[in-house]
C-alpha cells in the first residue's frame, strides 16, 4: 500500500473518531439536560446514532440481575426488517460464553465473522445461525468496579471490522449511558424515599415545620398546611403565621417563644388559630430554638397537632368530674386518681394495661411506688423532681414525656399529664389525678423522620458537590497523562509509587515547578485501592487566603458574610477517595491545625456548623519549597510535617536524568508530527545534544493513549 493509501486511510480514521466523539459528546450533553421521564428515550436515541454509525443492524444496551443469573435486554434499536429481541428472553444461557467473557471476565467480545468464533463458543455458533448474525461486538462496561451492562452491536447483512480506537471510545459511551440510567434509578428512589417520609408524617397525624428567624420563611410539610389551611403554594412566612393566631392568645404565643430563646429551652402552647376560611381551630405546638456557631438564634424547629376535637370533647364535659376533665385533655387516654390521706387508688383498665399493673388492689403508695420502679433509670430524676414540683405547689400542672419500662413488653415512651385535685393547709398536694398515653410510635417515627430527612440532605449536597466538581473536570480538554523516561531516577520514583500506592499512607511529595508533582500523585491514586473514586485536587496556592477554609472543608448558608448558600468542602467530596494538596507550603498556619486534626482523626466541621463530619480520605501533598527551612522560621507547623511526611517521595528534575531527553525529544517528534501531518523519521544528532544540555525542570508531558 502506498504512501498516499495510507495517509486516506488514516484520514478516515480521523474524521471517523472525531464524528465517534462527537456523538459522545452530543449525547454526554443531552443526557444532562435530559428530563427525569426522558432519560429513557435520551439513551434509545444515542443507541440509534451508534447503530447508524457503525452501519450494523442491531444495537443495544444489555443489563444483568444483581447475581447475574439473568441477563436482559434493556434498551435496543433495529434497523428495518431485523427482527426485536425480547427483553422477556434472559440471553446467559443462550450466550454462555459471551456471558462469561462479558461479566466474568469483564472482556470485549470481538468477532469479525462467525469462522473466529473459538471452538467452546458453539452455543454462539448456533444462535449466531439462528438470529443471522455475521458480526460482533460486545463492550463490557464497569460502574464502581463491577460490570452489570454490555453495549452490544450485530451486523446481519455483511462482516464488520471493529478498530480498536472506536471500540475503547464505545465504552466511554457506554459508561455515560450507564451513569445517566443510574442517575435516574437514584433520583427515582430519592423521590420515593421523600413520598415515604412525608406518608410518616401524615400518619403520625403532625405536621413538621421549620422557620428561619433571620428570613422569616417557613418550612411547612403539607400536614402541617393542612392544619393552619395554608394554600399549596403559598410561601408561609412569620407574619402568616401570626395572623393566623387567634388575636386574643398572640402575646401568649409571642410570649412563650420568646421565653424559650432566652432560656435555650423547647417550649410547648396550645393556642387558637382562624383559618382562611374562617373555621376556628386548636393547635397544639412543640418546638425548640436553633443556635449558629456564631450563638446567635437561626431557627425553630417543631410539630403541631390539630387538637380542636380534644378541646371540644374538654368543654363538652367541662361539668363532669376532674378525673374525665384531663382524660378528654389528651384524647381520653388511661387515667388514674391518687389520694394520698386515705390511701385510695383508682386506675381505669387502659392505665392497668399501659403500666402492666395487675388486677390486684394498690394503695396510693404501692402505685407510686411500683410506677417508680418502671420509669426508665435515666429519665426517673427529671420525672421525680417534676412530681415534687406539682406536690409543693410551685406547679400546677405537669406535662412530661419519659420512658417507662414495661414489666413484659419492654419499654415504651409515655406523655404524662399530672394535676394536683386538693391540697392540705401547708399547700402540699393530697390528692392528684392525671393520665398517660403511650407516643412511642410517634417518637420513633419521629427519630426516623429526622434521621431520614439529614441522610437525604447530606446524600444530596454531597451528589450535587461531586457532580458540580465532575463538571468542572469535564470542561478541561486533556488528554492522559503518563510519565516519560526510563532513567534510575524516575525509575526509582515509580518504584516509590508502587510501593506506597496500596497503602492509606500520607505522601509528600518534592520537587521543582514543573516537575510533574500532580502526575505522581495521579499514578498513586491510580495504583491505590480507591482508584474507582475521583481524586479531588485542591491548589492551596491558587485560592484566596479567606477562601481556602470553606473550600477545603465547606461552610454553612450564612456562616459570613456573602455565603448565600451551603458549600460542600473538597475533604467531604472526597470521602472514600484521595484529596491532593498542591502547594502545601502556602497554607495558612490557622488551617495547618485544623487539616492536622484531618489527618489525625478523619473529623472536621464546616464554616458556621458546630456539627462534626468524619469522612474516610487519603492526603497527598505536594511541594517545592524547603519545608523544614519553614519549620524552623515559624511558617510551618512541624507536627503537621511529620504527618505529612509518612511517605516522602521527591521528582528529580530533568538535568538530572539526561538520560530521559531522547524519548522526550520523540514522544514530541511523534505528537506534533501527527498534529502537522507529517513523517519525521530522524533527529539531528547535533538537535538531540543541544537538547541535552538544556537543563530544564520539566519531567512531564501530556501522552496520547
Amino acid at each position: 500500500m502506498g504512501a498516499k493509501a495510507k495517509a486516506t486511510i488514516q484520514s478516515d480514521r480521523l474524521e471517523d473518531l472525531l464524528e465517534f466523539e462527537t456523538l459522545i459528546a452530543d449525547t454526554s450533553a443531552s443526557l444532562f439536560a435530559c428530563p427525569l421521564e426522558e432519560i429513557h428515550l435520551a439513551v434509545e436515541r444515542a443507541l440509534e446514532r451508534v447503530r447508524q454509525f457503525f452501519r450494523v443492524d442491531r444495537c443495544g444496551l444489555l443489563t444483568a440481575s444483581p447475581g447475574l443469573e439473568v441477563v436482559r435486554v434493556r434498551h435496543a434499536t433495529y434497523a428495518e426488517g431485523i427482527q426485536p429481541v425480547s427483553p422477556e428472553v434472559n440471553l446467559a444461557p443462550v450466550f454462555p460464553w459471551s456471558f462469561h467473557r462479558l461479566f466474568i471476565e469483564h472482556k470485549p467480545v470481538r468477532i469479525a465473522r462467525v469462522s473466529e468464533l473459538p471452538p467452546e463458543a458453539e452455543a454462539e455458533r448456533e444462535a449466531w445461525a439462528q438470529m443471522s448474525i455475521r458480526s460482533a461486538l460486545n463492550i463490557p462496561v464497569e460502574t464502581r468496579g463491577v460490570v452489570r451492562h454490555s453495549i452490544v452491536l450485530n451486523s446481519v447483512v455483511e462482516d464488520r471490522e471493529w478498530p480498536d480506537v472506536l471500540v475503547t471510545r464505545l465504552r466511554v459511551l457506554g459508561e455515560i449511558l450507564v451513569s445517566a440510567l443510574d442517575r435516574r434509578e437514584l433520583l427515582a428512589e430519592l423521590h420515593e424515599t421523600q413520598e415515604k417520609l412525608s406518608l410518616a408524617a401524615d400518619s403520625a397525624d403532625a405536621g413538621f415545620w421549620v422557620l428561619d428567624i433571620r428570613t422569616g420563611v417557613c418550612w411547612v410539610t403539607e400536614k402541617a398546611r393542612a392544619i393552619f389551611g395554608f394554600e399549596k403554594d403559598q410561601t408561609v412566612t412569620t407574619e402568616a403565621l401570626n395572623a393566623s393566631i387567634h388575636v386574643e392568645d398572640r402575646e401568649r404565643v409571642a410570649r412563650v417563644t420568646e421565653q424559650s430563646l432566652r432560656d435555650r429551652s423547647p417550649f410547648e402552647v396550645e393556642y387558637r388559630i382562624v383559618r382562611g376560611d374562617g373555621q376556628l381551630r386548636w393547635v397544639f405546638t412543640r418546638g425548640r430554638p436553633h443556635y449558629s456557631s456564631m450563638d446567635q438564634p437561626e431557627s425553630f424547629m417543631g410539630v403541631s397537632i390539630d387538637i380542636t376535637r380534644q378541646k371540644q370533647s374538654e368543654r363538652a364535659h367541662r361539668t363532669s368530674e376532674a378525673r374525665l376533665e384531663s382524660g378528654v385533655d389528651l384524647a381520653g387516654l388511661g387515667f388514674y386518681e391518687l389520694d394520698f390521706v386515705s390511701g385510695d387508688a383508682y386506675l381505669d383498665n387502659r392505665l392497668r394495661l399501659l403500666c402492666g399493673c395487675s388486677e390486684g388492689s394498690y394503695d396510693a403508695a404501692g402505685v407510686q411506688r411500683f410506677w417508680a420502679e418502671h420509669v426508665h433509670p435515666e429519665d426517673l430524676p427529671m420525672v421525680m423532681q417534676q412530681r415534687e414540683l406539682l406536690h409543693s405547689g410551685s406547679l400546677g400542672r405537669v406535662s412530661v414525656e419519659y420512658r417507662y419500662l414495661h414489666p413484659t413488653s419492654g419499654l415504651h415512651w409515655f406523655h404524662h399529664l399530672a394535676r394536683v385535685a386538693e391540697r392540705d393547709a401547708t399547700g402540699r398536694a393530697t390528692r392528684t389525678y392525671g393520665v398517660m398515653r403511650d407516643i412511642s410510635d410517634r417518637r420513633q417515627s419521629e427519630e426516623a423522620l429526622k434521621r431520614s430527612l439529614e441522610e437525604i440532605e447530606r446524600l444530596k449536597n454531597r451528589l450535587e458537590a461531586e457532580g458540580e466538581y465532575l463538571k468542572s473536570e469535564l470542561r478541561l480538554t486533556h488528554v492522559h497523562g503518563e510519565i516519560i523516561g526510563q532513567s534510575p531516577a524516575i525509575t526509582e520514583v515509580l518504584r516509590k509509587v508502587e510501593q506506597v500506592a496500596p497503602t492509606g499512607s500520607s505522601v509528600l511529595i518534592r520537587g521543582e515547578t514543573g516537575t510533574g508533582k500532580e502526575l505522581i500523585a495521579q499514578a498513586i491514586h491510580r495504583l491505590s485501592p480507591r482508584r474507582d473514586h475521583v481524586m479531588i485536587k485542591v491548589n492551596c496556592a491558587a485560592l484566596p487566603s479567606g477562601l481556602v477554609e470553606s473550600e477545603l472543608f465547606g461552610r454553612e448558608r450564612g456562616a459570613y458574610t456573602g455565603a448565600l448558600t451551603r458549600q460542600v468542602g473538597r475533604f467531604e467530596i472526597a470521602d472514600g477517595s484521595t484529596i491532593f494538596l498542591d502547594e502545601i507550603g502556602e497554607l495558612p498556619l490557622d488551617l495547618q491545625v485544623k487539616l492536622l486534626r484531618v489527618l489525625e482523626t478523619g473529623e472536621f466541621e464546616r464554616l458556621g456548623s458546630p456539627k462534626t463530619i468524619k469522612v474516610d480520605v487519603r492526603l497527598i501533598a505536594a511541594t517545592n519549597r524547603d519545608l523544614a527551612a519553614m519549620i524552623r522560621e515559624g511558617k510551618f507547623r512541624e507536627d503537621l510535617y511529620y504527618r505529612l511526611n509518612v511517605f516522602p517521595v521527591t521528582v528529580p528534575p530533568l538535568r538530572e536524568r539526561l538520560e530521559d531527553i531522547p524519548p522526550l525529544v520523540w514522544f514530541f517528534v511523534d505528537e506534533f508530527s501527527s498534529r502537522m501531518g507529517k513523517k519525521i523519521t530522524q533527529v539531528p544528532r547535533k538537535t538531540m545534544n543541544s537538547s541535552r544540555g538544556a537543563g530544564g525542570p520539566a519531567t512531564s508531558v501530556n501522552c496520547a493513549t
